[in-house]
C-alpha cells in the first residue's frame, strides 16, 4: 500500500512538472515572456535612437525569448491611426489592395479604403517592403489598435543590435506617416499623378472618382491622366470621363500594342460609341496576325461593334472571319454580327454551320439566319428557308407555323 502511496506521489510529481514545462513552452511560443532592455545596454541606445526618430510618439522596446531560450525584440510605436490595419501574414477577405502587386502580395490591409490608399504613398511602401527585406527579415509587421508592433526574431545576428539599428529610421518614417493628419484627397490625387507604379495610380483614380465624385478638380485630373504613359491609366481616365473620353478609348482599341485584355476594355467601354474604321481597321489586323501580335479578346469587341451598327459594307469582312479565323470566339462573334446586318447573300456560309463546327457556332449561325430572314423583303416570318439537297441555296418556302424549315444536324436530333 505504501509502495502504490509513493508511486501516485511521483506520478503526480511527474505530471505537475510536465505541465508547468508545457506552460513555459506555450508563454514562450506565444511571445509572453516580455522583459524590459534595462539589462541590455546595447539595446538600451537603440530604445533612445527610436524615441528621438519618432517623436512625438510614443515608444518602447521590449525584449523576449522564445521556445529555444533565444532572445529577441519587440519594437511598439503608439499613437497610429487606429483605424488603419496592417498585417505582415495572414491574408484575410476584405484586405484592402493599393495596386503595387509586390506590396500587395506582402502586406495585408483593413480600414477605409480611400484612407488606406492616401496613406500609403510610394516611400512608406518602400519603407515598408525594406524592412522586411532586411532589418527585420523573417520578423513580422503589424498594426492594430493605434499601435505599431515589430518583432525582430532571435537568431538572425551575432547581436540583434545591429538589425535594430537598421529598423530604427524606417520605422519611424512608417509610424510618423501613418499618425499623422490627413488630407485624403490630397494625398490620392498627389498618388494618381505622381506614383511610380501604374496600378497605385489606376486604384487612387477609380477611388476618387468614387469617394469625392462632386469634387470640381477630379474633372481636370481625369483630363491630366489620359496623357499618362501607361494606357491602363489612360483608360481608367477615359472611362471616367465618359463622352470626353471617347477618342482615348478608340485610340487604346486601335494601338496594336495594347495588351489584349485592356484593348477589349476599352471597346467595352466605348460600346456603340466605337468608331467603325477603328473597329474595321483591328479585324483586317487581327486576320492577318499570328502568334503572340493576335488579340481575338478586342477583335470580337469591334465585331459586335459592326454589328450593333448594321453597316452592310462590313458583310464580306465579317463573312471572311466566319470561313477563315481560327479562333472560335471571333467566328462566333461575327456570326452574331452578320445575324444583324447580313443579306441573303450570307445565309450559304451560316448554313455551313449547320454542318460542321462546335454546337455554340451551329446556334449562332441558325439564329443568324432567322434573324436575316426576319429583315428579308418580300419574306414574311419563317419563308426563307434551305434547301437541304441545294448546297445550302437559299429559297422561300412556306412555314405557316413562322419557323426557320431548316433540318437540323444529326446530332441534334
Amino acid at each position: 500500500m505504501e509502495m502504490l502511496e509513493g508511486l501516485l506521489v511521483a506520478a503526480g510529481g511527474i505530471g505537475v512538472m510536465l505541465a508547468v514545462g508545457a506552460w513555459e513552452i506555450w508563454r514562450r511560443q506565444q511571445g509572453r515572456l516580455l522583459t524590459s532592455v534595462s539589462e541590455y545596454p546595447d539595446w538600451e541606445t537603440v530604445a533612445d535612437e527610436l524615441a528621438q526618430a519618432a517623436r512625438p510618439l510614443e515608444t518602447e522596446l521590449r525584449a523576449y525569448r522564445d521556445e529555444n531560450d533565444a532572445r529577441g525584440l519587440v519594437i511598439l510605436v503608439r499613437g497610429i491611426d487606429p483605424a488603419f490595419r496592417l498585417r505582415s501574414t495572414g491574408r484575410t477577405t476584405g484586405d484592402v489592395e493599393v495596386g503595387h502587386l509586390g506590396f500587395d502580395q506582402q502586406f495585408h490591409l483593413q480600414g477605409a479604403t480611400a484612407m488606406v490608399r492616401a496613406r500609403l504613398d510610394g516611400p512608406t511602401r518602400d519603407a515598408m517592403l525594406e524592412l522586411l527585406r532586411r532589418p527585420l527579415r523573417e520578423g513580422q509587421l503589424t498594426v492594430a489598435d493605434g499601435e505599431l508592433r515589430a518583432l525582430v526574431p532571435p537568431g538572425q545576428r551575432a547581436s540583434l543590435s545591429d538589425s535594430v539599428e537598421g529598423a530604427v529610421p524606417l520605422l519611424a518614417q512608417v509610424a510618423r506617416r501613418l499618425a499623422a493628419p490627413l488630407d485624403e484627397f490630397a494625398e490620392l490625387a498627389k498618388s494618381a499623378r505622381q506614383d511610380p507604379v501604374a496600378g497605385v495610380r489606376v486604384l487612387c483614380l477609380r477611388t476618387l472618382v468614387r469617394e469625392f465624385p462632386q469634387q470640381a478638380s477630379v474633372g481636370a485630373l481625369m483630363r491630366s491622366a489620359v496623357e499618362d504613359s501607361d494606357p491602363e491609366v489612360r483608360l481608367e481616365a477615359a472611362t471616367a470621363l465618359g463622352v470626353e473620353g471617347v477618342a482615348v478609348l478608340n485610340a487604346l482599341v486601335a494601338d496594336a500594342s495594347v495588351e489584349d485584355d485592356l484593348a477589349a476594355r476599352a471597346a467595352a467601354s466605348l460600346g456603340p460609341q466605337m468608331d467603325a474604321g477603328v473597329a474595321r481597321a483591328t479585324l483586317r489586323r487581327e486576320k492577318a496576325a499570328s502568334g503572340a501580335r493576335r488579340r481575338p479578346a478586342v477583335a470580337r469587341a469591334c465585331a459586335d461593334a459592326l454589328g450593333h451598327r448594321g453597316d452592310p459594307q462590313d458583310e464580306p469582312l465579317l463573312l471572311a472571319l466566319v470561313l477563315e479565323e481560327r479562333d472560335e470566339g471571333l467566328r462566333v462573334a461575327a456570326v452574331r454580327a452578320l445575324g444583324q446586318l447580313g443579306s441573303a447573300q450570307a445565309v450559304p456560309a451560316l448554313a455551313d454551320l449547320a454542318d460542321s463546327g462546335s454546337a455554340d457556332l451551329r446556334r449562332a449561325g441558325r439564329e443568324a439566319i432567322a434573324t436575316i430572314q426576319s429583315r428579308l423583303h418580300g419574306a414574311t416570318p419563317g419563308q426563307l428557308s434551305l434547301d437541304a439537297g441545294g448546297a445550302g441555296q437559299v429559297a422561300l418556302a412556306d412555314d405557316a407555323a413562322g419557323r426557320l424549315s431548316a433540318a437540323p444536324p444529326k446530332d441534334e436530333r
